[in-house]
Protein backbone atom coordinates (compact mmCIF):
# COMPACT_ATOMS: atom_id res chain seq x y z
CA UNK A 1 0.00 0.00 0.00
CA UNK A 2 3.19 2.39 0.72
CA UNK A 3 4.29 1.39 -2.70
CA UNK A 4 1.02 2.41 -4.37
CA UNK A 5 0.54 5.35 -2.57
CA UNK A 6 3.92 6.94 -3.38
CA UNK A 7 3.29 5.91 -7.33
CA UNK A 8 0.17 7.95 -7.30
CA UNK A 9 2.20 10.71 -5.45
CA UNK A 10 4.80 10.64 -7.85
CA UNK A 11 2.48 10.62 -10.79
CA UNK A 12 0.68 13.92 -9.43
CA UNK A 13 4.08 15.92 -9.20
CA UNK A 14 5.48 14.49 -12.55
CA UNK A 15 1.94 15.71 -14.21
CA UNK A 16 2.58 19.08 -12.57
CA UNK A 17 5.93 19.22 -13.95
CA UNK A 18 7.31 19.31 -10.07
CA UNK A 19 9.51 16.14 -9.98
CA UNK A 20 9.92 12.83 -12.23
CA UNK A 21 7.55 10.01 -11.52
CA UNK A 22 10.17 7.24 -11.21
CA UNK A 23 12.67 9.14 -9.20
CA UNK A 24 10.04 10.08 -6.37
CA UNK A 25 9.31 6.61 -5.98
CA UNK A 26 12.88 5.56 -5.90
CA UNK A 27 13.53 8.39 -3.23
CA UNK A 28 10.92 7.20 -1.12
CA UNK A 29 10.61 3.17 -1.28
CA UNK A 30 13.03 0.45 -2.12
CA UNK A 31 10.77 -0.41 -5.08
CA UNK A 32 13.28 -2.75 -6.98
CA UNK A 33 12.75 -5.29 -3.42
CA UNK A 34 8.98 -5.24 -3.99
CA UNK A 35 6.90 -7.69 -5.95
CA UNK A 36 4.64 -6.13 -8.23
CA UNK A 37 1.65 -8.51 -6.77
CA UNK A 38 2.13 -7.05 -3.95
CA UNK A 39 0.55 -3.39 -5.00
CA UNK A 40 -3.20 -3.26 -5.33
CA UNK A 41 -4.30 -4.95 -8.53
CA UNK A 42 -4.95 -1.02 -10.07
CA UNK A 43 -1.04 0.31 -9.14
CA UNK A 44 0.34 -3.13 -11.06
CA UNK A 45 0.49 -2.32 -14.44
CA UNK A 46 1.89 0.93 -13.79
CA UNK A 47 4.52 -0.31 -11.55
CA UNK A 48 5.53 -3.04 -13.41
CA UNK A 49 6.30 -0.57 -16.40
CA UNK A 50 7.86 2.32 -14.76
CA UNK A 51 10.95 -0.17 -13.36
CA UNK A 52 10.79 -1.91 -16.75
CA UNK A 53 10.11 -5.45 -15.75
CA UNK A 54 9.29 -7.71 -18.59
CA UNK A 55 6.28 -9.51 -16.80
CA UNK A 56 3.01 -8.28 -17.79
CA UNK A 57 0.15 -8.02 -14.65
CA UNK A 58 -3.03 -8.22 -15.75
CA UNK A 59 -4.58 -5.41 -17.18
CA UNK A 60 -7.01 -3.25 -15.51
CA UNK A 61 -10.75 -3.65 -17.35
CA UNK A 62 -12.99 -1.08 -18.09
CA UNK A 63 -15.39 -2.75 -15.74
CA UNK A 64 -12.66 -2.88 -12.67
CA UNK A 65 -12.75 0.61 -13.32
CA UNK A 66 -16.61 1.15 -11.69
CA UNK A 67 -15.98 2.21 -7.93
CA UNK A 68 -12.21 3.37 -8.03
CA UNK A 69 -12.16 6.77 -6.84
CA UNK A 70 -10.13 9.52 -8.69
CA UNK A 71 -6.40 8.49 -8.31
CA UNK A 72 -6.76 5.15 -8.48
CA UNK A 73 -8.38 5.70 -12.04
CA UNK A 74 -5.39 8.13 -12.85
CA UNK A 75 -2.95 5.27 -12.19
CA UNK A 76 -4.86 2.89 -14.04
CA UNK A 77 -4.57 5.64 -17.06
CA UNK A 78 -1.34 6.30 -16.74
CA UNK A 79 -0.66 2.58 -16.43
CA UNK A 80 -2.31 2.51 -20.03
CA UNK A 81 -0.31 5.75 -21.38
CA UNK A 82 2.81 3.50 -20.48
CA UNK A 83 2.39 0.89 -22.99
CA UNK A 84 1.28 2.72 -25.39
CA UNK A 85 -2.55 3.22 -25.24
CA UNK A 86 -4.72 5.26 -27.40
CA UNK A 87 -6.04 8.60 -26.35
CA UNK A 88 -9.38 6.64 -25.99
CA UNK A 89 -8.42 3.78 -23.71
CA UNK A 90 -6.56 6.10 -21.46
CA UNK A 91 -9.72 8.60 -21.33
CA UNK A 92 -12.15 5.54 -20.60
CA UNK A 93 -9.58 5.07 -17.82
CA UNK A 94 -10.19 8.51 -15.97
CA UNK A 95 -14.02 8.17 -16.89
CA UNK A 96 -15.72 11.43 -15.43
CA UNK A 97 -12.20 12.76 -13.52
CA UNK A 98 -11.05 13.21 -17.38
CA UNK A 99 -11.96 16.77 -17.29
CA UNK A 100 -10.42 17.25 -13.71
CA UNK A 101 -6.58 19.26 -14.04
CA UNK A 102 -4.53 15.87 -13.42
CA UNK A 103 -6.75 14.26 -16.28
CA UNK A 104 -6.58 16.79 -18.57
CA UNK A 105 -2.26 16.66 -18.08
CA UNK A 106 -2.48 12.98 -19.12
CA UNK A 107 -4.50 13.68 -21.68
CA UNK A 108 -2.47 16.03 -23.35
CA UNK A 109 1.16 14.00 -22.39
CA UNK A 110 -1.03 11.39 -24.40
CA UNK A 111 -2.21 13.36 -26.97
CA UNK A 112 1.34 14.73 -27.83
CA UNK A 113 2.49 11.49 -28.28
CA UNK A 114 0.15 10.32 -31.11
CA UNK A 115 0.31 13.57 -32.60
CA UNK A 116 1.55 13.44 -36.45
CA UNK A 117 0.73 16.82 -37.68
CA UNK A 118 1.63 17.39 -41.69
CA UNK A 119 5.56 18.26 -41.90
CA UNK A 120 6.78 21.59 -42.63
CA UNK A 121 8.89 22.17 -45.52
CA UNK A 122 12.53 22.04 -44.38
CA UNK A 123 13.59 25.40 -44.97
CA UNK A 124 10.79 27.03 -42.79
CA UNK A 125 12.55 25.41 -39.68
CA UNK A 126 14.95 28.11 -39.00
CA UNK A 127 12.84 30.98 -39.18
CA UNK A 128 10.28 29.28 -37.13
CA UNK A 129 13.16 28.84 -34.47
CA UNK A 130 14.45 32.79 -34.52
CA UNK A 131 10.44 33.63 -34.24
CA UNK A 132 10.51 30.87 -30.69
CA UNK A 133 13.65 32.70 -29.80
CA UNK A 134 12.10 35.71 -29.86
CA UNK A 135 8.84 34.81 -28.32
CA UNK A 136 10.81 33.35 -25.29
CA UNK A 137 12.45 36.55 -25.20
CA UNK A 138 9.66 38.05 -24.50
CA UNK A 139 8.16 35.87 -22.55
CA UNK A 140 10.70 35.56 -19.94
CA UNK A 141 10.99 39.59 -19.46
CA UNK A 142 7.22 39.19 -18.96
CA UNK A 143 7.16 36.71 -16.16
CA UNK A 144 10.14 38.21 -14.24
CA UNK A 145 9.37 42.04 -14.49
CA UNK A 146 5.11 42.06 -15.24
CA UNK A 147 4.75 45.42 -14.65
CA UNK A 148 7.40 46.53 -17.17
CA UNK A 149 6.61 47.54 -20.56
CA UNK A 150 3.84 45.78 -22.42
CA UNK A 151 4.14 42.66 -24.48
CA UNK A 152 4.08 44.71 -27.73
CA UNK A 153 6.99 47.20 -26.63
CA UNK A 154 9.00 43.98 -25.53
CA UNK A 155 8.39 42.64 -29.01
CA UNK A 156 9.63 45.68 -31.00
CA UNK A 157 12.79 45.87 -28.72
CA UNK A 158 13.71 42.16 -29.38
CA UNK A 159 13.11 42.35 -33.37
CA UNK A 160 15.13 45.65 -33.60
CA UNK A 161 17.68 44.18 -31.54
CA UNK A 162 18.13 40.94 -33.40
CA UNK A 163 18.17 42.89 -37.04
CA UNK A 164 20.76 45.69 -35.00
CA UNK A 165 21.22 46.05 -31.96
CA UNK A 166 21.49 49.84 -31.83
CA UNK A 167 17.97 49.74 -33.16
CA UNK A 168 17.01 47.29 -30.56
CA UNK A 169 18.69 50.06 -27.89
CA UNK A 170 16.77 53.32 -29.53
CA UNK A 171 13.51 51.23 -29.16
CA UNK A 172 14.68 50.71 -25.56
CA UNK A 173 15.33 53.82 -24.54
CA UNK A 174 12.19 55.45 -25.78
CA UNK A 175 9.91 52.44 -23.89
CA UNK A 176 12.30 54.20 -20.54
CA UNK A 177 10.70 57.38 -21.48
CA UNK A 178 7.34 56.26 -21.93
CA UNK A 179 7.12 54.77 -18.80
CA UNK A 180 5.77 55.59 -15.77
CA UNK A 181 8.35 53.91 -13.31
CA UNK A 182 12.16 54.29 -14.58
CA UNK A 183 13.70 51.60 -12.22
CA UNK A 184 11.47 49.23 -13.19
CA UNK A 185 11.41 49.48 -16.86
CA UNK A 186 15.41 49.73 -16.31
CA UNK A 187 15.11 46.40 -14.82
CA UNK A 188 12.86 44.81 -18.10
CA UNK A 189 15.35 46.21 -20.51
CA UNK A 190 18.23 44.87 -18.17
CA UNK A 191 15.97 41.61 -17.85
CA UNK A 192 15.96 41.86 -21.71
CA UNK A 193 19.73 42.10 -22.49
CA UNK A 194 20.43 39.29 -20.56
CA UNK A 195 18.26 37.12 -22.54
CA UNK A 196 19.52 38.25 -25.67
CA UNK A 197 23.07 37.18 -24.22
CA UNK A 198 24.59 41.27 -23.99
CA UNK A 199 26.19 41.09 -20.53
CA UNK A 200 27.32 44.80 -21.17
CA UNK A 201 23.84 46.39 -21.82
CA UNK A 202 22.81 44.42 -19.41
CA UNK A 203 24.33 45.47 -16.47
CA UNK A 204 23.91 49.12 -17.44
CA UNK A 205 20.17 48.74 -17.73
CA UNK A 206 19.95 47.16 -14.27
CA UNK A 207 22.47 50.03 -12.81
CA UNK A 208 20.52 52.67 -13.93
CA UNK A 209 17.44 50.92 -12.18
CA UNK A 210 19.59 50.49 -9.11
CA UNK A 211 20.35 54.40 -9.38
CA UNK A 212 16.31 55.16 -9.40
CA UNK A 213 15.27 52.88 -6.62
CA UNK A 214 17.90 51.17 -4.58
CA UNK A 215 15.45 48.29 -3.81
CA UNK A 216 16.98 44.87 -2.98
CA UNK A 217 15.63 43.25 -6.19
CA UNK A 218 17.07 46.04 -8.16
CA UNK A 219 20.63 45.04 -6.05
CA UNK A 220 19.71 41.37 -6.83
CA UNK A 221 19.77 42.33 -10.46
CA UNK A 222 22.50 44.61 -10.69
CA UNK A 223 24.57 41.73 -8.75
CA UNK A 224 23.71 38.87 -11.07
CA UNK A 225 24.24 41.45 -14.42
CA UNK A 226 27.67 42.03 -12.78
CA UNK A 227 28.28 38.71 -12.12
CA UNK A 228 28.10 37.33 -15.81
CA UNK A 229 29.86 40.60 -17.10
CA UNK A 230 32.70 39.05 -15.47
CA UNK A 231 32.98 41.21 -11.94
CA UNK A 232 32.50 38.97 -9.60
CA UNK A 233 33.82 40.75 -6.58
CA UNK A 234 31.31 43.76 -7.44
CA UNK A 235 28.97 41.22 -8.02
CA UNK A 236 29.01 39.71 -4.48
CA UNK A 237 28.83 43.62 -2.86
CA UNK A 238 25.58 43.90 -4.44
CA UNK A 239 24.15 40.91 -3.49
CA UNK A 240 25.44 40.98 -0.32
CA UNK A 241 22.92 44.05 -0.16
CA UNK A 242 20.42 42.28 -2.03
CA UNK A 243 20.09 39.29 0.59
CA UNK A 244 20.18 42.17 3.70
CA UNK A 245 17.36 43.91 2.33
CA UNK A 246 15.21 40.51 0.94
CA UNK A 247 12.88 38.85 2.51
CA UNK A 248 14.26 35.91 2.52
CA UNK A 249 18.10 36.35 1.84
CA UNK A 250 19.18 32.50 0.99
CA UNK A 251 16.95 33.08 -2.29
CA UNK A 252 18.99 35.87 -3.18
CA UNK A 253 22.18 34.37 -2.51
CA UNK A 254 21.36 31.01 -4.35
CA UNK A 255 19.98 33.61 -7.74
CA UNK A 256 23.90 35.38 -7.44
CA UNK A 257 25.49 31.69 -7.01
CA UNK A 258 23.81 30.66 -10.35
CA UNK A 259 24.50 33.57 -12.18
CA UNK A 260 28.38 33.41 -11.03
CA UNK A 261 28.30 29.64 -12.08
CA UNK A 262 27.14 30.75 -15.67
CA UNK A 263 29.83 33.03 -15.86
CA UNK A 264 32.33 30.48 -14.78
CA UNK A 265 33.56 32.60 -11.40
CA UNK A 266 33.48 29.70 -9.47
CA UNK A 267 35.60 30.84 -6.02
CA UNK A 268 32.74 33.62 -6.05
CA UNK A 269 29.94 31.01 -6.52
CA UNK A 270 31.38 29.18 -3.73
CA UNK A 271 31.34 32.16 -1.56
CA UNK A 272 27.83 32.83 -2.67
CA UNK A 273 26.49 29.35 -1.96
CA UNK A 274 27.96 29.60 1.60
CA UNK A 275 25.65 32.39 2.21
CA UNK A 276 22.48 30.87 1.36
CA UNK A 277 23.16 27.56 3.01
CA UNK A 278 24.28 29.13 6.26
CA UNK A 279 20.30 31.09 5.65
CA UNK A 280 18.62 28.68 3.98
CA UNK A 281 15.49 26.99 5.10
CA UNK A 282 14.64 23.12 3.56
CA UNK A 283 12.60 24.57 0.58
CA UNK A 284 15.81 26.50 -0.58
CA UNK A 285 19.11 24.26 0.91
CA UNK A 286 19.01 21.52 -1.83
CA UNK A 287 19.58 24.69 -4.44
CA UNK A 288 22.42 25.88 -2.08
CA UNK A 289 23.98 22.67 -1.82
CA UNK A 290 23.93 22.08 -5.28
CA UNK A 291 25.16 24.58 -6.44
CA UNK A 292 28.50 24.81 -4.02
CA UNK A 293 28.55 21.01 -4.77
CA UNK A 294 29.21 22.72 -8.57
CA UNK A 295 32.00 25.02 -7.88
CA UNK A 296 33.79 22.70 -5.93
CA UNK A 297 33.74 20.46 -8.52
CA UNK A 298 34.96 23.10 -11.10
CA UNK A 299 37.52 24.19 -9.03
CA UNK A 300 38.62 20.51 -8.69
CA UNK A 301 38.15 20.18 -4.62
CA UNK A 302 36.90 16.65 -4.59
CA UNK A 303 37.28 15.74 -1.14
CA UNK A 304 35.48 18.93 -0.24
CA UNK A 305 32.62 18.04 -3.02
CA UNK A 306 32.13 14.51 -1.54
CA UNK A 307 31.41 15.98 2.00
CA UNK A 308 29.12 18.16 0.63
CA UNK A 309 27.75 15.33 -1.29
CA UNK A 310 26.63 13.58 1.39
CA UNK A 311 24.69 16.33 2.89
CA UNK A 312 22.62 16.57 -0.42
CA UNK A 313 21.89 13.35 -0.01
CA UNK A 314 19.75 13.88 3.27
CA UNK A 315 18.42 17.36 1.73
CA UNK A 316 15.03 17.92 -0.28
CA UNK A 317 14.41 17.28 -3.22
CA UNK A 318 16.06 13.84 -3.13
CA UNK A 319 18.29 12.67 -5.60
CA UNK A 320 18.35 9.61 -6.85
CA UNK A 321 20.33 7.78 -9.61
CA UNK A 322 18.45 7.28 -13.47
CA UNK A 323 17.43 4.29 -14.44
CA UNK A 324 17.84 3.13 -17.75
CA UNK A 325 14.68 0.54 -17.31
CA UNK A 326 12.11 3.79 -16.71
CA UNK A 327 10.60 4.95 -19.91
CA UNK A 328 9.77 8.46 -17.93
CA UNK A 329 13.15 9.20 -16.78
CA UNK A 330 14.57 12.04 -19.08
CA UNK A 331 17.78 12.23 -17.02
CA UNK A 332 19.11 8.34 -18.02
CA UNK A 333 17.10 9.02 -21.24
CA UNK A 334 19.24 12.40 -22.39
CA UNK A 335 22.29 10.05 -20.83
CA UNK A 336 21.66 7.42 -23.77
CA UNK A 337 21.27 9.94 -26.65
CA UNK A 338 24.72 11.77 -25.68
CA UNK A 339 26.34 7.88 -25.59
CA UNK A 340 24.85 6.74 -29.09
CA UNK A 341 22.08 9.50 -31.03
CA UNK A 342 19.73 7.54 -33.34
CA UNK A 343 16.33 7.44 -34.35
CA UNK A 344 15.61 5.01 -31.45
CA UNK A 345 17.49 7.18 -28.77
CA UNK A 346 15.66 10.24 -29.73
CA UNK A 347 12.19 8.81 -29.51
CA UNK A 348 13.01 7.71 -25.96
CA UNK A 349 14.01 11.38 -25.43
CA UNK A 350 10.85 12.63 -26.68
CA UNK A 351 8.54 9.79 -24.60
CA UNK A 352 10.55 11.05 -21.50
CA UNK A 353 9.64 14.89 -22.50
CA UNK A 354 6.19 13.99 -22.44
CA UNK A 355 6.09 12.53 -18.71
CA UNK A 356 8.57 15.52 -18.03
CA UNK A 357 6.78 18.50 -18.64
CA UNK A 358 9.52 20.86 -16.87
CA UNK A 359 12.87 19.48 -18.22
CA UNK A 360 14.65 21.48 -20.42
CA UNK A 361 18.16 19.96 -20.89
CA UNK A 362 16.05 16.80 -22.96
CA UNK A 363 14.53 19.82 -24.97
CA UNK A 364 17.33 21.14 -26.35
CA UNK A 365 18.80 17.99 -27.02
CA UNK A 366 15.92 16.89 -29.23
CA UNK A 367 15.81 20.72 -31.51
CA UNK A 368 19.45 18.95 -32.55
CA UNK A 369 18.15 15.30 -33.06
CA UNK A 370 15.07 15.87 -34.76
CA UNK A 371 14.95 16.92 -38.68
CA UNK A 372 13.97 20.21 -39.31
CA UNK A 373 10.15 18.69 -40.74
CA UNK A 374 9.61 16.74 -37.76
CA UNK A 375 6.12 18.73 -36.61
CA UNK A 376 8.15 17.22 -32.47
CA UNK A 377 10.31 20.01 -33.86
CA UNK A 378 7.58 22.57 -33.24
CA UNK A 379 6.10 20.82 -30.64
CA UNK A 380 9.70 21.38 -28.30
CA UNK A 381 10.02 25.10 -29.26
CA UNK A 382 6.70 25.78 -28.38
CA UNK A 383 7.23 24.45 -25.17
CA UNK A 384 10.54 26.11 -24.36
CA UNK A 385 8.43 29.34 -24.89
CA UNK A 386 6.03 28.31 -22.22
CA UNK A 387 9.09 27.20 -20.06
CA UNK A 388 10.10 31.02 -20.70
CA UNK A 389 7.62 32.28 -18.15
CA UNK A 390 7.84 29.31 -15.90
CA UNK A 391 7.94 30.05 -11.92
CA UNK A 392 11.63 29.01 -11.54
CA UNK A 393 14.06 32.31 -12.90
CA UNK A 394 17.05 29.68 -13.68
CA UNK A 395 15.10 27.36 -15.19
CA UNK A 396 13.30 29.76 -17.51
CA UNK A 397 16.16 31.50 -18.59
CA UNK A 398 17.65 27.77 -19.55
CA UNK A 399 14.58 27.51 -21.92
CA UNK A 400 15.78 30.68 -23.59
CA UNK A 401 19.05 30.06 -24.41
CA UNK A 402 18.35 26.36 -25.29
CA UNK A 403 16.34 28.17 -28.35
CA UNK A 404 19.21 30.96 -29.01
CA UNK A 405 21.62 28.27 -29.79
CA UNK A 406 19.88 26.68 -32.42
Amino acid sequence: DEAAAWLAIGLVHALRGDVAWGATLDARVDAAAIPTTALPAFARPAFARLLGRAEAPEAVTDADLEGLAEVPRLVVAAGRALRGASSAEVRAALGPFADRPDGRSLLALVGSLEAAAPPKAAEDAAPGLRRSYADAVVAYVRARVPLGPPEGKLREIVEGYLRDPAVGERRADDAVARATDDAVAYAAIGTLYDALADPARSRRAWHKAFASSAEPAFAGGLAAAMARANDPDAALIYGTAAAAGSGDPAVAWTALARALLDAEKYVAALEAARGAIDLAGPDVLGDALDDALAARRALGRAAQAESLAARRGRATPPITPPRDDDPTDAVAALAAYRAGASPASADRLWTATRWNPRAVAPRAALLDALAPADPRRATIARELVALAADRDAALARTAVFALRRR
